[in-house]
């Protein structure tokens, strides 16, 4: 997640420097404009989406755009899935009554 984060926040920095500089030292003192900044995310994530291929999305539909990324959600998936297999109860009906999984 780190490097989909990074990366993002170097486009926005290009994109439009002001507000991502006052959001990144946003400490409540000094207004931050919430409307200019979201616009600011979205050109930013329409930008990304039209200049770079999903390498990976996760379970959860996440876009990974980074080899990093990528790579790291999909052993993520992989030990989730891997877990969720684990851990579920069998199925209703597969234990013969009077025996314990």
């Amino acid at each position: 997640m780190q490097a989909e984060i990074a990366l993002l926040h170097d486009l926005r920095q290009q994109l439009c420097p002001d507000q991502e500089t006052a959001a990144t030292q946003f400490n409540g003192v000094v207004p931050l404009d919430f409307g200019s900044y979201i616009r600011c995310r979205a050109r930013a994530e329409a930008q990304l989406q039209q200049s770079r291929p999903v390498l990976h999305r996760n379970r959860l539909g996440f876009p990974f755009y980074t080899a990093d990324g990528a790579h790291f959600a999909q052993q993520a998936d992989a030990m989730q899935t891997s877990l969720d297999r684990i851990c579920s109860p069998p199925p209703p009906g597969s234990i013969p009554s009077g025996e314990t999984p």
